[in-house]
């Protein structure tokens, strides 16, 4: 029996869309740049551990509207509710890491909006499919990027970053986050389907790469360009037999000659990216990271515990690159600190099982949503090289993880996808599809 979509009308389902799109819009820190429009990512209050009680609370009415069908439908959500299970070692773990934790009610508390991030994550997953995701997420994101547009021409000040003065930010904290959610806006303009607005479609796309141009965020660029570098990797996914293997022998032997360039000269990528050597002071950064988790390699400091600002064990780091570090510019380098290697390797089942799934709903032959999760998690992972934003709380691209996992299940492909198609000729023009 399929799982029911919301592709039926309704005011309660209106309802349910409405609040997805509005949380996912807070989680892009669309309301923390409403309601401070001054606060830059290198505050105190950003970098330390101040709670913004607008931001929480919004975002707390939105939790329960969005997490409402667990009441309203249960027997719905019910057999969507066992992709718990792969997630629950993970949050089980962030919560108990609370007992080794210098800060065990911070840890608590922020492992809770991780587990209710997971929580919303699967019923968003369960509910609705691929292209309904895609659109809603389409939907956050173009409203993000039209008000920014609109504020670029009434008060550009609003939204210019407070370090860069070239850079914009959005309604974010940090021009490196805006990056992030124009590439990935970029990524689901051009692969989910628009039922109506189609023309909107490519002007939305040249839209979200202008502002991540004008974020000057050399990471979020690299990201996105590995996301839609994904695209020809899918191709031979088309074809059957004999042409199959061929063409994925010619694709992996491009992909490998093109990694084999980048590993051999990786002293070329800050000239490509216009950053110094160090990588506007990184690579010291991750030095000192580095030696802190050899400190606590196997649980680590506590989930996302290690960075109090001015307190605790970060104090030592910020002294000695002499600014105030929010992150570890690196969300690998972050589990590690936050989670140690035994966290790590509870996430890595979930990590090959979103990759397994993202390829096989590949080959269920349908529009071009199917690319989708395969793409973010090439950016998502690209991107997590430079910056962080890997296992968070409340973040954007966490809450997608979840979804496309759910969603891309076996048994969620099948009732969301129609049935399979072959092809005998060239598939190339269905890739823009």
């Amino acid at each position: 029996m399929n799982l029911p979509t919301l592709t039926e009308g309704g005011a309660a389902a209106q309802v349910h869309r409405i609040s997805t799109i509005a949380l996912m819009l807070a989680m892009m820190g669309v309301i923390v740049g409403i309601t401070t429009p001054g606060l830059a990512d290198t505050d105190l209050g950003v970098v330390g551990t101040e709670v913004h009680l607008p931001v929480v609370l919004t975002t707390a009415v939105l939790y329960v509207l969005v997490l409402s069908p667990l009441i309203l439908q249960p027997q719905a959500m019910l057999r969507g509710l066992k992709s718990l299970a792969w997630f629950t070692p993970l949050v089980a773990y962030s919560m108990l890491s609370a007992s080794w934790s210098h800060t065990p009610s911070i840890t608590l508390r922020r492992s809770l909006f991780l587990a209710l991030t997971t929580l919303t994550g699967v019923v968003l997953g369960t509910k609705y499919n691929l292209r309904q995701l895609g659109r809603m997420l389409a939907a956050a994101s173009a409203i993000h990027l039209l008000v920014v547009a609109v504020l670029l021409v009434v008060d550009p000040a609003w939204v210019t970053s407070y370090s860069d003065g070239h850079a914009i930010k959005g309604l974010t904290s940090h021009k490196n986050i805006f990056g992030l959610e124009a590439g990935l806006a970029a990524i689901v303009f051009a692969l989910v389907p628009f039922p109506r607005l189609t023309r909107l479609r490519w002007p939305l796309v040249a839209l979200a790469l202008a502002m991540l141009i004008f974020s000057r965020s050399a990471g979020s660029l690299v990201a996105t360009v590995a996301g839609f570098a994904c695209l020809p990797l899918f191709l031979p996914m088309r074809f059957r037999g004999a042409q199959r293997v061929a063409l994925a022998l010619v694709t992996v032997t491009v992909a490998s000659a093109a990694i084999f360039l980048l590993v051999t000269n990786l002293e070329l990528i800050p000239q490509l990216l216009s950053k110094d050597p160090t990588l506007t002071g990184r690579t010291e950064l991750w030095t000192l990271v580095w030696n802190a988790i050899l400190q606590r390699p196997l649980l680590g400091y506590g989930f996302d515990s290690f960075w109090m600002g001015l307190q605790g064990e970060s104090l030592a780091i910020i002294r000695s690159v002499g600014w105030l570090v929010p992150t570890a510019h690196d969300g690998y380098l972050d589990l590690l600190l936050n989670m140690g290697f035994v966290g790590a390797l509870l996430c890595l089942p979930l990590l090959f099982q979103s990759i397994g799934r993202a390829i096989r709903t590949v080959d269920a032959e349908h529009d071009s949503a199917r690319y989708l999760p395969g793409c973010f998690l090439a950016f998502w992972l690209v991107y997590n090289l430079n910056e962080s934003n890997l296992i968070a709380r409340s973040s954007i691209p966490f809450l997608l993880f979840v979804c496309f996992n759910v969603a891309t299940a076996p048994s969620r492909v099948t009732s969301a996808f129609a049935p399979r198609r072959r092809y005998a000729s060239t598939p190339l023009l269905t890739l823009a599809r």
